[in-house]
């Protein structure tokens, strides 16, 4: 018999325009049978054997999705050395000598999370540093952004980096006036020290996941789109793990896995030789590129230089031949792309590239980021078929700084979230955790607001969102972009019964003052009319 429940109690936005505000749901296996009054759900359905979920007075919308999260590395970083909170390089330092007191001499030390803008001293800590605070293991500790890192003597030496080591292509090793290296990695620089640290073991990497997952849902999401396997072995190793957390705990978490481009051969030989399918809740999504870094760590590729940095427009992965090769592989293998893009001039040579490179009949490319869009590029976005994946978190991240790093000039065109989605493009809402917070509620409350902490305003005046779109964004966006919005991103009949309930209603809240947002709880996560994640402190 199929499952069959009437969700009843509060007010239920369904984002779909026939009807909009409902105060009832009826489901059966898993899908939505019919939204309306509740009294009139309760007259045509209220059986013994349909199981009623009461919102309790709060609110509900359809399913969130995080259109670009690091799944298991948000996993990671809940199992890491957590730096995100040190406001000083004395106490980033502290943490490091507490780590050193309980970890055996000789094994690594990884943290995660500093931001030098977050610093009294506004920098990041350096190789002598971190030599003193842990003199006996190695450290390697990753930007928020983590595109950047700082490591200690020990670590360097592991890695194979000194004085001699030239840059790697598409990175760099940050050295003194003597040609000595500080500790800071930018980019492919980082990855160098990251690929000496032993990595976890695939029982390492199940618990991880198990952690990643129950944070995804209790931030009610239903859905992420994740890039795992260029961080943690591969392909094959990724998706196993993915199955065997699967075959453990029945997780209710929808994931679109993306194929990064140093895993495509591996997806491929993966898929031919796979006797199984894919594992429910787990779909292959586009092949993940970049084009460039983040602005945070000034490697964000400009058309013109940095305001804080007149010397430095960033860093471009590679120019566009490598990077139309690596198109045309995707394209082979009858894949879309998904390209990382966040300054300008990277966003202009992808916009090239894909116009030469087109994708198959019926498939649209993704676009990450775009967190400086020109005027000028915008129409052209509109010509091509993309998609675009964006961070709102980032405008409330980046406030302290990104007026000196941008300039009041190119300010005006940066997070113009309100341009994108005037384009016609479907836009999703993501968070780039775990580089910033993986609760979609501060990506709706930044969307709303900007980085309204900042003189000058962060987006441009016009570019911010009402509530209903910011989280649309995270709704409706989020199952657009992955190809799903007929099975799923409004609550209509036919349709998955997927939900976020907040014990009182966000919308409503939000509209009288913005703020409320970020007050809101999230009671319960529904996915096929099953409840997921609920909050048994909020009674």
């Amino acid at each position: 018999m199929p499952h069959k429940v009437l969700i009843r109690g509060g007010t239920i936005y369904t984002f779909d325009p026939a009807h909009p505000v409902v105060t009832a749901l009826y489901a059966e296996g898993g899908r939505i049978v019919a939204v309306g009054d509740e009294a009139d759900l309760r007259l045509r359905f209220g059986r013994p054997d349909v199981e009623v979920l009461d919102l309790e007075g709060g609110a509900a919308v359809p399913g969130l999705t995080d259109s670009h999260v690091h799944l298991l590395g948000v996993g990671q970083r809940l199992a890491r050395l957590d730096l995100s909170g040190a406001r000083a390089l004395a106490a980033l330092l502290e943490r490091v000598r507490a780590a050193a007191e309980r970890t055996p001499p000789g094994k690594w030390i990884v943290g995660a999370g500093w931001d030098e803008s977050r610093l009294h001293e506004r920098r990041p800590p350096t190789r002598d540093e971190l030599d003193r605070a842990a003199p006996n293991h190695p450290v390697l500790l990753v930007r928020v952004c983590t595109h950047a890192a700082v490591a200690n003597s020990l670590a360097l030496r592991l890695a194979g980096i000194t004085e001699q080591t030239p840059d790697p292509p598409g990175g760099r090793i940050v050295r003194d006036g003597r040609g000595q290296p500080t500790g800071l990695l930018l980019e492919a620089a980082r990855w160098q020290v990251e690929r000496a640290v032993p990595p976890p073991t695939e029982d390492e990497l199940v618990d991880m996941l198990r952690l990643a997952v129950r944070e995804a849902l209790a931030h009610g999401l239903v859905a992420v789109h994740t890039e795992d396997a260029r961080y943690f072995g591969g392909w094959a190793r990724v998706r196993r793990v993915y199955r065997r957390l699967w075959e453990d705990m029945r997780f209710p978490l929808r994931v679109l896995q993306l194929v990064s481009d140093s895993c495509l051969d591996e997806w491929q030989v993966d898929r031919a030789a796979a006797s199984d399918e894919e594992p429910p809740w787990f779909r292959t999504g586009p092949v993940k590129l970049f084009a460039d870094g983040s602005l945070g760590a000034r490697t964000a590729h400009l058309r013109e230089p940095y305001a804080d940095d007149p010397g430095n427009r960033g860093v471009a992965v590679c120019d566009d031949e490598p990077l139309r090769d690596r198109v045309a592989r995707a394209r082979e293998a009858g894949l879309p792309v998904a390209v990382h893009a966040i300054g300008d001039a990277a966003l202009e040579q992808v916009l090239r590239v894909l116009g030469d490179v087109p994708p198959r009949p019926g498939q649209r490319d993704r676009l990450i980021h775009l967190s400086l869009v020109a005027p000028d590029l915008l129409s052209r976005l509109a010509q091509l078929p993309v998609a675009a994946d964006i961070q709102p978190v980032f405008a409330a991240d980046d406030a302290d700084w990104i007026v000196q790093r941008l300039g009041p000039q190119r300010l005006r065109w940066a997070y113009a979230w309100r341009s994108l989605l005037a384009t016609g493009i479907p836009c999703a809402g993501g968070s780039d955790a775990p580089v910033a917070s993986l609760d979609p509620l501060r990506g709706i409350h930044a969307a709303v607001v900007g980085g309204r902490t900042v003189a000058g305003a962060v987006p441009a005046p016009g570019e911010t969102l009402d509530v209903e779109t910011a989280f649309r964004l995270y709704a409706v966006g989020g199952a657009a972009v992955a190809g799903e919005e007929a099975e799923r991103g409004t609550l209509s009949a036919g349709k998955r019964a997927d939900l976020t309930v907040f014990r009182r209603d966000p919308l409503a809240a939000g509209r009288r003052d913005p703020d409320a947002l970020l007050e809101a709880r999230v009671a319960m996560t529904i996915v096929e009319g099953t409840v997921a994640f609920r909050d048994e402190a909020l009674g």
